[in-house]
């Protein structure tokens, strides 16, 4: 997924936009809230995006770069063994997310009735899941036989989808309760549960942000 080239104009626009959704969510950003964020007039929307739709997606579009961006950086840190390498990118993809603290729960909680009733949206989703489940699948594939098998490559992007959800499903758990949860309990549990499903061990002790930061 890349990140689209906007006007120094149209990135304040979704700048303006992503704090708006973040502070008000979906039903209370409207155009005059957001242009009046950064002292601009409702035309502007029109003018730039074609309208608050566009505006909208283009605002998820970097939302998601933005998300994606924090996991190449946190992956690339992979040693180069395989289930090193899937322990890390697991991490990477709950740490990246856990980064942005509560403002990319509310996030998440504005776009995902949008990408619910809007195709493109929803495309842009499944790009990004995708990119997920590939990244996880690499690394299943070059485990070594005697080390967890070495599955087929349907096997392991089942694998991989599943790796995926328990991330996914642990960060969302602590996101909306971080009292009840901690960062380093969340993925102690996911890489626990990825670690007997695929018969392999993670010894590796996880540093986590603050959940508390927004």
């Amino acid at each position: 997924m890349e990140k689209n080239s906007l006007t120094k104009e149209q990135q304040k626009l979704v700048d303006a936009t992503l704090d708006c959704l973040a502070e008000h969510g979906y039903h209370g950003t409207t155009v005059r809230r957001i242009t009046a964020g950064i002292g601009t007039n409702v035309s502007m929307v029109q003018y730039h995006f074609g309208g608050k739709a566009n505006l909208m997606r283009e605002s998820y579009r970097h939302f998601r770069h933005i998300t994606r961006e924090n996991y190449v950086s946190m992956a690339a840190t992979a040693d180069p063994d395989p289930v090193r390498q899937l322990e890390t990118r697991a991490m990477a993809i709950f740490n990246s997310r856990a980064l942005m603290g509560r403002r990319l729960t509310r996030l998440w909680i504005s776009f995902l009735e949008l990408v619910s009733a809007d195709s493109e949206m929803s495309e842009m989703r499944t790009e990004i899941y995708d990119y997920y489940v590939r990244e996880l699948a690499d690394c299943l594939i070059r485990i070594p036989a005697g080390r967890g098998g070495r599955p087929s490559s349907a096997e392991a992007h089942r694998l991989a989808v599943g790796i995926y959800s328990v991330v996914d499903g642990l960060w969302l758990e602590h996101a909306l309760n971080p009292s009840g949860m901690s960062p380093d309990e969340a993925m102690e549990i996911a890489m626990e549960l990825i670690g007997a499903r695929i018969d392999v061990s993670f010894f590796s002790r996880h540093s986590h942000p603050d959940p508390l930061e927004t």
